[in-house]
């Protein structure tokens, strides 16, 4: 009563896929059947770094949703509002800001919350908001290698099988080199606004 075989080849892809989905499911049993306790405690060391980096990203975001809900962020608006209307003064603030949120949030919760905060304030203060754009990524870039957070920093202490202590040593020299460039950038604004100048130069930069 049904139709021909020839008249539903949309299921022979189905079935091919079927049969290679259990062939695969049979192999991973095996294998983690017979897997030594040494060879499975590698491979559970393998995808600790992983697990641990999305647990630090979903707590730096959680805690970033929960700054957003108590409005720390309107607080802190004000009271640099408050404060002065200098364009290096905000900068500064700026940076110290972001270091010190670099330190344990994620950078994309701490641009969301954050940075609706700062840009309004530094524009009445006269700042180039491609200036304060760059300021802001690289230094939100600095906490993804300084502790507590400090997720490349501690995948690459990981990958390398050295100390925390051990790679901060030589990760200072590179956090070092990227304050001065965010030094630069707040003394020598056309130091990143003569390219967008040069491209666009009726679009007001």
């Amino acid at each position: 009563g049904g139709a021909p075989r020839s008249a539903r080849p949309e299921r022979a892809p189905r079935r091919r896929g079927a049969v290679r989905a259990r062939a695969v499911i049979r192999q991973a049993a095996l294998r983690a059947a017979s897997c030594a306790p040494p060879s499975c405690s590698h491979l559970l060391r393998t995808r600790y770094a992983p697990t641990a980096s999305v647990s630090r990203i979903s707590g730096a975001s959680a805690f970033g949703w929960l700054m957003g809900l108590f409005r720390v962020n309107a607080v802190v608006a004000e009271l640099l509002a408050s404060v002065t209307n200098s364009p290096t003064s905000v900068m500064v603030f700026a940076v110290v800001l972001y270091l010190i949120l670099g330190t344990f949030m994620d950078s994309t919760p701490a641009t969301i919350v954050f940075a609706p905060l700062i840009a309004p304030v530094a524009a009445r203060a006269g700042v180039n908001p491609i200036q304060l754009g760059v300021v802001v990524v690289i230094t939100l870039a600095l906490g993804l290698i300084t502790p507590p957070y400090g997720l490349c920093l501690l995948l690459g202490a990981s990958i390398a099988k050295i100390s925390v202590r051990e790679a901060l040593r030589d990760v200072l020299i590179i956090g070092g080199a990227c304050l001065a460039v965010v030094a630069l950038v707040i003394v020598w604004p056309d130091l990143v606004l003569f390219l967008p100048r040069l491209l666009m130069p009726n679009a007001g930069v």
